[in-house]
């Protein structure tokens, strides 16, 4: 059994620290050295979106991204994939208010991030304009 990861704690992106990552919702970041590449967000919608762990193990599978059409997100995984050993990874399990708020104020920052502008205006049903931290 894995220690669960403490909020905030910058690991190896590897899959025995995916394995130490909580199931509850809440922002991850990305970083190849000191530089942000990715934010994300899980959890909430009534369950249709999967908690931290699971969002995580996404990032690590190989998916056809052909019939999806997301192509950020094989560029993406093919960015982690060709940096291997280099990127690391930290967690916050948060409410996903808290979460939506946090995405929004680091995606500008990140390098994988610029397909996430669209989700500013539908902004999944979440204020994040107006939440405090």
């Amino acid at each position: 059994m894995f220690a669960q990861l403490k909020n905030g704690e910058k690991v190896s992106w590897n899959k025995e620290n995916i394995h130490r990552v909580p199931h509850k919702p809440g922002h991850y970041e990305f970083y190849k050295g000191s530089q942000l590449i990715y934010v994300g967000v899980a959890g909430g919608f009534s369950g249709k979106v999967g908690d931290l762990r699971h969002r995580l193990q996404a990032h690590n599978e190989t998916d056809d991204f052909s019939a999806s059409g997301h192509k950020s997100k094989k560029e993406f995984r093919d960015f982690l994939d060709a940096n291997e050993g280099k990127i690391k990874f930290r967690v916050y399990a948060e409410s996903i208010g808290q979460a939506r708020l946090h995405e929004h104020q680091l995606k500008q920052k990140a390098k994988f991030n610029e397909d996430n502008t669209k989700n500013e205006e539908k902004n999944h049903g979440v204020t994040v304009h107006h939440v405090k931290i």
